[in-house]
């Protein structure tokens, strides 16, 4: 009898457990969409400050290689005049 009566229990238990967590997840993904947009949001300001910085360092890259050009000329330079 007592087998029963913890059974039955044990039965309500998960059909009470089985309806929370079908209620819960409609809910769930309400709040989480919620949160999609500014995580998002958040996302694209920082790809577009990393695009930002990468534009710089190309730049200084540009920059660097050109000096690198010149002064290999000059060494160049340099040595035909020897």
């Amino acid at each position: 009898m007592i087998i029963v009566e913890l059974l039955g229990g044990i039965f309500i238990a998960v059909i009470i457990m089985a309806g929370i967590v079908r209620i819960s997840a409609p809910i769930t993904e309400a709040i989480a969409s919620r949160l999609r947009p500014e995580q998002e949001k958040a996302l694209q300001t920082r790809v577009s400050a990393l695009e930002q910085e990468l534009l710089q360092v190309r730049e200084q890259m540009a920059e660097i290689q050109q000096s690198a050009d010149f002064a290999v000329k000059l060494i160049e330079e340099e040595r035909r005049n020897k």
